[in-house]
């Protein structure tokens, strides 16, 4: 957040309703001018930032050691249980779009 005329009175006015409001408030009189400062900027800046919803792609690499008759037969055996198998070497990640949710 940065120094502008317009967040020091959005800081005040926020510190400034917190205070006022005696059963609920963020703060009290008791509480460190520093620290309610700190907060409110935190508050702020959690406040402004964007949601995204990103599709990736998982893939993960899996070997196999698979007892069969030929190569093809061994081929066929790996992709009828290799997605079942738990023993994944490696995992790639990989973005295939992101939006700004609204």
């Amino acid at each position: 957040m940065k120094l502008t005329s317009d967040n020091l009175e959005k800081i005040f006015n926020y510190i400034d309703s917190q205070l006022s409001d005696e059963d609920s408030g963020e703060f009290d009189e008791e509480t460190p001018i520093l620290s309610a400062v700190d907060r409110t900027i935190e508050m702020f800046e959690e406040n402004s930032k964007m949601k995204y919803k990103v599709k990736l792609e998982v893939i993960e690499t899996h070997y196999l050691t698979i007892d069969a008759k030929s190569k093809e037969d061994a081929e066929e055996q790996a992709e009828s249980y290799g997605v079942n198998s738990q023993d994944a070497h490696s995992t790639d990640t990989e973005i295939i779009s992101t939006v700004e949710l609204k």
